[in-house]
């Protein structure tokens, strides 16, 4: 041999892929209470912005609530829950974060009137109920 190393049919191509443009996703926890600091559980939380879809979840027992797989942008953060006044506010999820946290307090509402109902069924035997009372009185 003359110390060349020589090869055998064609050479096979080298078959490199190219690299996938890395995404950024982000999440977005937080905690919700009430007026007094108490965790507020059952409260929705909403997040919508111009390009994503609005997704929703909601406070577990402790109040706090996270939303992953986020891309990188300002929304708006709706929070409600039957009974409390909803708070909306917004939130920047930063591309080099990648976890935004959020705080939101809920004021309790009271309601404007109670409606009582009852049938005329109800009614005549209350005032049968209350005509036996005055009697034996």
């Amino acid at each position: 041999m003359d110390g060349q190393a020589r090869g055998h049919g064609t050479p096979a191509a080298a078959s490199v892929a190219a690299p996938e443009p890395s995404r950024t996703y982000c999440s977005l926890s937080g905690r919700i209470t009430t007026a007094d600091g108490a965790p507020l559980p059952g409260a929705a939380v909403q997040l919508s912005g111009p390009l994503l879809p609005r997704r929703e979840t909601s406070t577990g027992a402790d109040g706090t609530f996270v939303m992953a797989d986020l891309p990188p942008g300002t929304f708006r953060v709706t929070v409600s829950r039957d009974g409390f006044a909803p708070v909306t506010g917004s939130v920047r999820l930063a591309p080099d974060a990648n976890v935004a946290t959020a705080t939101f307090t809920l004021q309790a509402v009271l309601a404007d009137s109670v409606s009582v109902t009852a049938s005329e069924r109800d009614i005549a035997e209350a005032q049968i109920h209350l005509e036996e009372q005055q009697r034996v009185a």
